[in-house]
């Protein structure tokens, strides 16, 4: 098939399976985990300051509390928030599928099934995030270190969570073997296994300690046999099996070698299960293009 044939195949397959997503994002009420307290938050920010909106809710960053306070000063009603953030997380997402991906009706179907219900619908502020730090893995734009930098600082003011990208903006300059790949991910299964929430215990007095101690969960070795734990132990290496299938520049080198190593830190921070998701997450999302590449090059 030519190119530009190819080219509008790929666009009109990437429209059929967005419309639906978009529509399903826009006509939904009350769809999500954090839909109603989300609404009480927009609700309020419109009597309230940001910095008293701040003391109170000291969890919610500073970004994400003047992006509400910007759309209630336009008198936009909270369906309507909700349902524009979603639509530009759709169509960002969609688009970059359009830019990077090898099959884009699989990387579509992999968005909707593993994606879009958690990240688009139920954590709206993180999805946001990770959506627009999709321009850190898009193939064809290219950011200096110094931009790169900015872009995951300015993230950093809707999601703190996003500041974990200037790991990749740091792996991505050095040339990781598939074997140190293999070292590092083993290590942090050792890491794993570790008590941290006993040799933690002993800095409790300090505030960021005390404060990462609350989502620590169990340690040792049922981090390791958890479901989340072994799951993605199972997808570390069924995509490590396929690595030099995949890996054909330096381009799908930079994605794989993320998604693996997302892994690997999923399970560094396994003691505390809700942080290590979140930070993880970055990573994970990669699968929309991973899975692909399975399919597409391996016999």
């Amino acid at each position: 098939m030519p190119k530009k044939y190819e080219q509008k195949d790929k666009l009109i397959r990437l429209i059929f399976a967005a419309v639906p997503l978009i529509l399903i994002s826009v006509m939904r009420y009350g769809v999500g985990a954090d839909y109603f307290s989300y609404q009480y938050l927009y609700d309020k920010t419109s009597f309230v300051s940001t910095s008293v909106m701040q003391w109170e809710f000291p969890n919610i960053d500073i970004g994400f509390l003047y992006l509400m306070k910007g759309f209630g000063l336009l008198h936009i009603p909270y369906w309507g928030f909700v349902a524009i953030l979603s639509t530009l997380q759709i169509l960002a997402m969609s688009w970059w599928i359009y830019r990077n991906s090898e099959n884009v009706g699989l990387s579509m179907v992999v968005y909707y099934a593993m994606f879009l219900f958690v990240w688009n619908f139920s954590a709206l502020r993180q999805g946001l995030v990770i959506t627009f730090a999709l321009l850190l893995f898009d193939k064809d734009f290219e950011m200096p270190v110094w931009a790169e930098i900015l872009l995951i600082l300015g993230l950093s003011l809707f999601h703190s969570s996003a500041l974990i990208l200037l790991l990749y903006v740091i792996s991505k300059r050095i040339n990781i073997s598939v074997n140190a790949i293999l070292v590092i991910f083993v290590t942090c299964i050792v890491i794993s296994l570790l008590p941290f929430s006993t040799l933690l215990g002993r800095f409790a007095h300090i505030e960021i300690v005390a404060r990462f101690l609350e989502y620590v969960g169990t340690t040792g070795y049922r981090n390791l046999l958890s479901f989340a734990s072994l799951a993605r132990i199972a997808l570390f290496l069924g995509t490590f099996v396929f690595y030099k299938a995949i890996v054909v520049d330096d381009y799908s080198k930079n994605i794989v070698n993320a998604f693996l190593l997302g892994f690997a830190l999923y399970l560094a921070l396994s003691f505390a299960p809700v942080a290590a998701g979140r930070f993880a997450s970055y990573y994970y999302i990669l699968a929309i293009l991973v899975f692909p590449m399975i399919v597409t090059k391996v016999p």
